[in-house]
């Protein structure tokens, strides 16, 4: 199971950069929005 802990971020670009932390640490891109 994975958690993403909400006091890590505030905005959503914080909230990208989480989940990217967590999902994407392997790859080289990276979860996000334009």
């Amino acid at each position: 199971m994975t958690v993403i802990n909400g006091s890590h971020f505030s905005n959503m670009e914080g909230f990208y950069e989480e989940v990217s932390q967590l999902f994407m640490k392997d790859e080289n891109w990276k979860v996000g929005w334009i």
